[in-house]
């Protein structure tokens, strides 16, 4: 049996209950919406991301649809916990995407109508940023174009299988900030090893191993992949059959520092050990 004094002290306390010595009014899910917006855009001050941030907050159950197709968003969302898809039928895409990412983005800057319907694949809460002061964020601070050119590089990725798993959007935009355009003529052949990784995006390319057809590329394929994993055969090369513009990766470290893309390479090449 316990004593006096060790009963005065809480012996008829409910286990497991817990005392607040300071109370928390932190609300972290508005530091993750103001971390992610700072990954987006680096160079906006600090202010500017504040008033993104104090948008208001919408809660999606699971199959609920955040954005339906063909149509020009109300508002752009920023997903703070669940995950989402994005589904195409007409290209048989569905496309994870997880928390941190951006949608509606592209549709409400080139003002056209989306290709895609956006759903909640579980309980999901977003940021949502109506449509004119989204406009007015970015016209403010001058990176329209940089924003453009970035989101056009995550809407390629929907499309190439490299790039379709469930790869976190800061990862997709690192990745898109080490890409440049680059064109190639028809009849132009190359070893792509001594080009660098490179994804096509328009364009038709064979891929040819010592005098061997390996594969027609099409648009979301790539080559260039001893450039990342080393090691791989020298006596590879690239016949440009349509003229081709491609994405070039300026470094390659960005995917050899994603394990999932790493993987896909050595599976794609079969060099898997």
């Amino acid at each position: 049996p316990l004593t006096e004094g060790e009963q005065e002290i809480g012996v008829e306390e409910t286990f497991g209950s817990i005392d607040v010595l300071i109370p928390g009014n932190e609300d972290y899910l508005l530091i993750y919406a103001e971390n992610h917006l700072k990954t987006y855009y680096p160079t906006v001050p600090h202010s500017d991301l504040i008033m993104l941030v104090n948008c208001e907050r919408r809660s999606y159950g699971v199959g609920e649809t955040i954005i339906p197709s063909g149509v020009i968003p109300d508002s752009v969302h920023l997903l703070l916990t669940g995950t989402a898809e994005l589904i195409k039928a007409e290209f048989g895409i569905s496309n994870p995407l997880s928390s941190a990412s951006l949608i509606g983005d592209l549709s409400v800057l080139s003002e056209t109508p989306t290709t895609g319907i956006y759903r909640a694949r579980s309980p999901v809460e977003t940021l949502a940023i109506p449509r004119v002061l989204f406009h007015e964020f970015i016209l403010r601070n001058q990176i329209l174009e940089q924003v453009e050119h970035l989101q056009e590089m995550l809407e390629f990725m929907h499309h190439c299988w490299l790039l379709q798993e469930m790869i976190s959007y800061p990862v997709k935009i690192r990745i898109a900030r080490h890409t440049v355009l680059s064109k190639h003529k028809k009849g132009d052949t190359f070893n792509p090893d001594e080009k660098g990784f490179a994804f096509l995006k328009t364009g038709k390319a064979v891929l040819w191993d010592n005098g061997r057809l390996v594969r027609i590329l099409t648009p979301g394929d790539f080559w260039g992949v001893g450039a990342v994993l080393g090691g791989l055969s020298q006596n590879i090369s690239v016949e440009i059959v349509e003229d081709v513009t491609t994405y070039r990766i300026t470094n390659p470290e960005v995917l050899r520092q994603a394990p999932i893309l790493r993987w896909k390479l050595l599976e794609k090449t079969g060099q898997r050990s």
